[in-house]
Parts: C-alpha cells; sequence; structure tokens
C-alpha cells in the first residue's frame, strides 16, 4: 500500500492572505493513518486543526472493494480521528493507492444572513477607505471585502464570536509593492455557521488571541497595523465561505450594527460603533416579504 497526499497552498488573496489552508508555520497538519483489521485495510483521517476539512480522495485498487467508493468528498470535524474508507479484499492478492487533497472549511456549510458588529471598540467611528469591488485590490473572491481607514495600533474587536483558527503576527513591512501580499499579519475566526471572519494587515505582534481560542462577539482580538500588500494603515475585513475541495471560495456581503442602523457599509461614509450594540447576539435577517428586508444602505455599492 502506499498513499500520496497532496498539501495545497489556497486562497491566497489579492490584498491579505485568507490562510484556508492551514497556517504558515503551523505544525499541525491533517493526516492518514491505515489499520489492518482482520486482513481488511481501514483508513483514518486525523484533523488535528481547530476547524472542519473537507478531503477529495481518489482511490486505486486492485482486487479490492472501496466503500464509500473509488473517488468521493467527505467533510471530518476539528479535533478528530474518523474513518474515510474501508477496503475488501475479494482475492488473496491485493493492492490499492490514493491520492487525497483538503480545504479547511466544510464545502457544505449553510452560511446565515446576521448583522455583525462594527470590528472596533464601542463609540468609534471610522471611514470605509475600499470597499466592495474596490479597484485597489476587492477583485474576484475578494469582491465583498472592506477596509477600515484607521491609525495603527487601533484595538480590533471580534465582529462576531467563533473559533480562532489561524493567526500570524511575525511580519513588519508593508506597503503598495505587490511582493508582499502574504505577509499580512491577521487573525482568522471560524463562525458556528462554517463561515469564516478575516482580520488583515495587524501590526507586528498584534494578536492578543491564540488558536484554538473561543471568542464573542466584541471581544478584543488585536491591534490594527499596516503591514503585507497595503496602502496605508488599515483594517481590511471579509467574511468568506469555502465551496470547493480545490480551493474555490467566496466572499459574502455582510451587514453591520451600526449607530446608523443595520447597514451594507459603503466607500467613503464613515460608520460609528454604538456602544449599546456590541455584546448583542448577531440577528438573522428579516424574511425578504418584511419592509425592513431593505435596510438602509443594503443597495449601495462603491
Amino acid at each position: 500500500m502506499r498513499g500520496l497526499a497532496w498539501f495545497m497552498l489556497l486562497f491566497q488573496g489579492l490584498a491579505a492572505y485568507s490562510p484556508a489552508q492551514g497556517v504558515p508555520g503551523n505544525v499541525l497538519q491533517p493526516y492518514v493513518q491505515e489499520e489492518r483489521i482482520d486482513g481488511v485495510p481501514y483508513l483514518f483521517v486525523v484533523n488535528p486543526l481547530f476547524a472542519p476539512i473537507t478531503i477529495q480522495f481518489e482511490v486505486a485498487a486492485q482486487n479490492l472493494e472501496v466503500s464509500p467508493g473509488y473517488q468521493f468528498s467527505q467533510v471530518f470535524p476539528p479535533r478528530s480521528r474518523t474513518l474515510a474508507f474501508i477496503g475488501r479484499p475479494i482475492r488473496p492478492e491485493w493492492s490499492y493507492n490514493y491520492r487525497w487533497n483538503y480545504v479547511l472549511g466544510d464545502i457544505n456549510a449553510v452560511t446565515q444572513d446576521v448583522a455583525y458588529a462594527l470590528p472596533f471598540a464601542p463609540d468609534q467611528t471610522f471611514r470605509i477607505s475600499q470597499g466592495y469591488a474596490g479597484g485597489f485590490s476587492h477583485r474576484d473572491e475578494l469582491e465583498f471585502s472592506l477596509d477600515f481607514a484607521m491609525p495603527e495600533g487601533t484595538p480590533i474587536h471580534a465582529a462576531r464570536e467563533g473559533v480562532v483558527i489561524a493567526v500570524q503576527s511575525i511580519y513588519s513591512a508593508g506597503g503598495p509593492d505587490p511582493a508582499l501580499r502574504a505577509k499580512a499579519n491577521y487573525i482568522t475566526i471560524l463562525h458556528p455557521d462554517g463561515s469564516f471572519a478575516h482580520y488583515a494587515h495587524l501590526r507586528f505582534n498584534g494578536s492578543v488571541v491564540t488558536v484554538g481560542q473561543q471568542v464573542e462577539r466584541g471581544q478584543l482580538i488585536g491591534y490594527s497595523g499596516n503591514t503585507g500588500f497595503s496602502s496605508g494603515p488599515h483594517l481590511h475585513f471579509h467574511v468568506y465561505r469555502v465551496t470547493g475541495v480545490l480551493g474555490t471560495w467566496v466572499s459574502l456581503p455582510t451587514r453591520f450594527s451600526t449607530a446608523q442602523g443595520e447597514v451594507l457599509l459603503a466607500e467613503g461614509s464613515s460608520y460609528t460603533n454604538s456602544s449599546l450594540l456590541v455584546n448583542l447576539p448577531p440577528r438573522p435577517a428579516p424574511p425578504a416579504s418584511s419592509t425592513a428586508a431593505g435596510a438602509p444602505g443594503s443597495q449601495q455599492r462603491p
């Protein structure tokens, strides 16, 4: 038996690195274990990460029936050891090999449309310097990204509760040089519905949370900066979900609870985080038939 595992670097964005493939410098990686029980091969996946992973297997076998099949995808829970497939010999001499690739996240996750908290402290106001489909870097997968112009060292707060699944804080350089794209400090948080929030361009050593930590909506998680591919001090924020095992993903438009109401944030506008809204649970979107469905600013685009 031999196995060939594909470990893929996925999700390198234009303005901010989204670590959906596992964390650079993180020694933890999913791996496969084989066990023989009464001569029958059982293959298990060990996922040591704090997020689910989706794996695509391709199995080639001789004189061996493979269940659930010779090509399949499966979601494996975080911090788990899970049976992937069983091989049942149909002749005394048999063999198999396989290859697999994974993506961090559940490609079957059904995300919720909820109102997020603004990712900064109560009673502060900041301007959107680059909004959805912004010309500098918010294109393709990063279309629904937001840049909050703010001084370096501004406290950053979680926009929604979840588990920290990636932290990078070793970089200090920043500027409008594409060579710096993968050198932004960041924090990535997995939400209960399977979506992720990515907070990028944090300052050197700018994280106050660690991988595996549960954070609450409004909790301090780090400090803004100007690291990586950046035209000036700001916080880059986007919410995304994975859509395929080969690394496809999409950013998602997000409504925010602000002192001005629940809105989609627009480039060039400033928004205030009301202290009365910080610790409220995220509120689902109203039904499509409700007159509140078209929230103020919901159709605004830069």
